[in-house]
């Protein structure tokens, strides 16, 4: 899975990200939830695992603030929080799991194959209309490697398969509010993914937007 890991515990910090990469995982790490906040409206992300007492943005404000800009990426609280209150709050704001400090690093490995299951994370590689195999972790459609953004933007249109995407939702929901792409650059990096995965792959729906129909 694609992880952002935000721990202020140093050592804790490190330690978990030489677990999760270990596992396989792609993982980025922060430390306070200001940097977070920004990674999660700037990228992609299979999975959120979230410290509550850091810096500038506590976890639960972190979670409810994205929830309430339309962001579903499921999120794991792993914090020494552990009061019924702490817990009921943590679900309350939009959590979706709740690990308990200390824990080790099984238990840990326990609850990522769950929520893996429960929200379908289990398997990165989604398959074209036209046989290609696309990776949105490595960034990658069989063996070329694509650039980050032109990545995203096909994992959102196949995430939205047979529907028409417009270009202002495509940039609402995959640059930061400060960083639009004018037209012209997202004609761009749709010009540069039909020249990989082919022009009949990525339909222009007039009026409309850009979409990717599944295969018949």
């Amino acid at each position: 899975m694609k992880i952002l890991l935000m721990e202020d515990d140093l050592v804790l910090h490190e330690i978990l990200m030489e677990h999760l990469r270990d596992e396989g995982h792609d993982v980025t790490g922060c430390e306070d939830g200001q940097e977070a906040e920004d990674l999660i409206f700037k990228n992609t992300y299979d999975l959120l695992l979230l410290d509550v007492n850091v810096p500038l943005i506590d976890g639960f404000s972190l979670v409810e603030s994205i929830r309430d800009n339309g962001i579903t990426t499921p999120a794991v609280f792993v914090t020494s929080l552990n009061t019924t209150k702490d817990l009921k709050r943590g679900y309350t704001v939009g959590g979706d799991e709740y690990i308990k400090k200390p824990f080790d690093m099984e238990e840990l490995d326990v609850r990522l194959m769950q929520m893996q299951k429960v929200f379908n994370l289990h398997n990165n590689v989604m398959t074209l209309s036209n046989g290609d195999k696309f990776d949105p972790v490595a960034n990658t459609v069989n063996t070329t490697k694509l650039r980050k953004k032109e990545s995203e933007i096909l994992h959102y249109l196949l995430k939205n398969t047979n529907r028409a995407v417009s270009a202002e939702e495509l940039t609402d929901n995959l640059w930061a509010y400060d960083e639009i792409p004018s037209n012209a650059t997202l004609r761009t990096y749709i010009k540069n993914l039909r020249q990989v995965i082919g022009k009949e792959t990525i339909v222009t729906v007039h009026g409309q937007g850009f979409k990717i129909e599944s295969s018949q």
